[in-house]
């Protein structure tokens, strides 16, 4: 039933069971304040049992929204750190790609590239923090692709004119098929941190 009706039904039955009691009882003046009393602090009881319940429900949804902004805005800034490792990795294979091997080697010890720097922001967030499991593999291979392109930007850099000339096309192929990885990987973690918002 809609509440208006309940509240007609309870109307009819209080103004009903007081006609039966006045009859019945013929309660005097005095008799009729007492009631009124009794009745009225039932009532208050009642109403401060219900304002106490609406009052804990109320804070109950409000601590729930709080911990889901907080959890949307981990997961925004989680995602945020895996684009960056991405763009990065992907300017880096472009620039290995590119660029002939003395510019390259020239923009390497210039420090233009964040790389390394990316995958330790990667490597920074604990993985119980980036969702459920299937969040967790993803961003575990991301981690893995980015550190192994690291390595070779690194290992890269650290060599002579003439190694840098042999390995510029074997680097370039191995962070080309990197990257690859790394996009599916960042994506699929995206996909799945974004369905839990």
């Amino acid at each position: 039933m809609q509440k208006w009706l309940w509240g007609y039904v309870l109307a009819v039955v209080a103004v009903g069971s007081i006609i039966v009691v006045q009859n019945v009882f013929e309660l005097g003046k005095g008799d009729w304040a007492a009631w009124v009393q009794a009745i009225g602090s039932i009532g208050a009881i009642v109403g401060a049992f219900q304002v106490g319940r609406r009052q804990i429900e109320s804070g109950r949804r409000h601590a729930l929204e709080m911990d889901r902004l907080e959890r949307t805005r981990k997961n925004q800034a989680v995602v945020a750190v895996v684009h960056h490792a991405v763009s990065q990795a992907k300017a880096a294979e472009e620039g290995f790609r590119n660029m002939p091997t003395d510019v390259l080697r020239t923009v390497l010890d210039r420090g233009i590239y964040a790389l390394v720097e990316a995958t330790d922001a990667l490597f920074s967030i604990p993985l119980h923090q980036v969702g459920p499991s299937a969040a967790v593999v993803q961003f575990a291979q991301l981690q893995v692709t980015m550190k192994r392109m690291s390595t070779t930007f690194q290992r890269f850099g650290k060599l002579d004119r003439d190694g840098a000339l042999i390995e510029h096309i074997h680097c370039s192929q191995e962070l080309s098929g990197a990257v690859g990885i790394a996009e599916n990987a960042a994506n699929q973690f995206t996909q799945i941190v974004n369905r839990l918002d």
